[in-house]
Parts: C-alpha cells; structure tokens; sequence
C-alpha cells in the first residue's frame, strides 16, 4: 500500500443524495435507464448528452451547465465535495478533489461563445468574492494545511449541440485574497 500523501484532504463521506435529473424529471421518476437495466446506462448516457436544450433563463443554463461541470468532473477524476456552498458575500459553483489537491471551482456557462470566454469573465471583483467563500468553507472545517487551488470549468451550451467542457486548472489565484494563511 503507498504511503498516503499528508496533505490530501480525507473529509467523512456524507450519505449520497438521490440522483436528480437535470432536465427537470423529478425524484422518483422512472427513466429509460431504470426500466431497461444498467447494462444500457453508457448508451443512455450518449443520448442524453446529444443536444443541449434551449434554455428560456440564464439561471436554467447556469444550473444545467454546474450539472454538466460535475458530470466532467467526475469523469476526470474529480471527487465532488460540495456543491453551491454559499455565503453573503458570495457562492462557490463545486467544491471538489483530485490527487493534486482540493479544488474550488467556478462554473462559467454560456449559451453562445461569440463575446467574451467564460474565463475572461471572471474578473478581480469575482476572484474575490470566490477568495472569500473559499476561505469561509475552509474556516468551517478548520482546514490550514491543506493545498488548493482556483479552476474554472467552461461549459458552452450550444442550442441543440453537445455541451463542451474545458478545465482550467489554477485559473486563478487566492494567495493575495487571504488573511489567515
């Protein structure tokens, strides 16, 4: 067995909640998955993902878009901690954790890429308020030494195209934003 690395975060699993469809089939609905058997899950899966609805809101797309960011995540390797832990002065999208070590991740998701990135839209003002709540999440659970860092996940929901994910790792950077380290 390799010895374990001292500063990777091991937090007490917490019960898993139901799985929720993010195209709106409520808790206790049957889906095609379920009535044919698991042994269908990766086709269904295919289906599923073959075309972004269109969304009537901006906070619809944001909500299915952080849907997609942990569905990339977890493919990649990411264990998700937490998802939109809030506080007054501001939201983190996902909290999750890989090898390297915790990761606070904001969720950028467009319906067009034709302007600005969702990367350029993080601005200091928004660094911040991140920096904040990471700080505030980390307080909570008496976390120092502890390494993390800041990615942004880039989801573009094109109407009637696959979503596409980018992950950049360490987008941004909380060392200047901290008080307490």
């Amino acid at each position: 067995m390799p010895p374990r690395d001292p500063h990777r975060l091991i937090l007490p699993q917490r019960p898993r909640r139901p799985w929720r469809n993010p195209w709106g089939a409520g808790e206790g609905t049957v889906t095609l998955a379920t009535r044919v058997g698991a042994w269908l899950a990766p086709l269904v899966w295919a289906i599923d993902r073959r075309r972004a609805p269109n969304f009537a809101s901006a906070p619809e797309a944001g909500r299915y878009g952080e849907a997609v960011a942990a569905r990339f995540l977890r493919r990649h390797g990411y264990l998700i901690l937490e998802m939109n832990f809030r506080i007054p002065e501001g939201e983190l999208d996902i909290i999750a954790e890989d090898r390297d070590g915790l990761a606070f991740v904001e969720v950028k998701a467009l319906r067009t890429d034709k302007w600005l990135s969702p990367y350029e839209r993080v601005n200091r003002e928004k660094q911040r308020r991140l920096a904040k709540a990471a700080e505030a999440w980390l307080r909570g659970r008496n976390l120092r030494k502890v390494r993390f860092r800041g990615d942004i996940v880039e989801v573009i929901l094109k109407s009637g195209d696959v979503p596409q994910c980018r992950l950049l790792k360490d987008a941004h950077r909380f060392d200047e934003y901290f008080r307490w380290w």
